[in-house]
């Protein structure tokens, strides 16, 4: 879980820089429940949560050995949203990642102050309507309980161990 750190200090590096996930690495980007925090983790709450602009996925589409890809640098073993193989679409982790929080992070939405607590780390904005979404992840093996708190609104939630969890309000 180095990427935020990682990201962090490449923009401290060049000024300016947009912070863009390249690809989803994984074993295989096959849809998996120990995959699911990873993903979200990478791709959506580290990202966002540092500096991100976009959630940019290279490649989206790839073939089963997760080609193409730069020969010079890049991911060799990142595959794309979808698999295609032939007539065969597979959906992978990165497409259901990006799908969920496209869903309640529409376009024009901005990223609001979090706080970020061990295990659960946590990315919010604000959508042009004026709603507030959190995308929570507990990233522990035991359920975690958590207050929300905006303003004077307060409520209380849980999540199991290794799963994602997005409030809206």
């Amino acid at each position: 879980m180095a990427i935020p750190a990682l990201i962090t200090s490449l923009l401290l590096i060049v000024v300016g820089v947009v912070g863009y996930l390249n690809g989803t690495p994984g074993d295989d980007g096959k849809v998996s429940p120990t995959a699911l925090i990873p993903a979200f983790f990478g791709a959506v709450i580290g990202i966002c949560g540092v500096i991100a602009l976009a959630i940019l996925l290279w490649n989206l589409a790839a073939d089963p050995n997760a080609g193409p890809h730069t020969n010079d640098g890049g991911c060799t073993g990142c595959f794309g949203a979808l698999t295609i193989d032939g007539d065969k679409v597979t959906r992978n982790i990165a497409y259901y990642t990006v799908a969920h929080a496209s869903k309640f992070v529409r376009p024009g939405s901005v990223r609001i102050d979090s706080d970020n607590l061990d295990p659960l780390p946590n990315v919010a904005f604000k959508t042009p309507d004026g709603k507030r979404v959190l995308i929570v992840a507990n990233v522990s093996d035991s359920p975690q309980k958590f207050d929300v708190r905006d303003g004077a609104r307060v409520f209380t939630a849980s999540l199991n161990a290794g799963s994602v969890g997005t409030y809206v309000w």
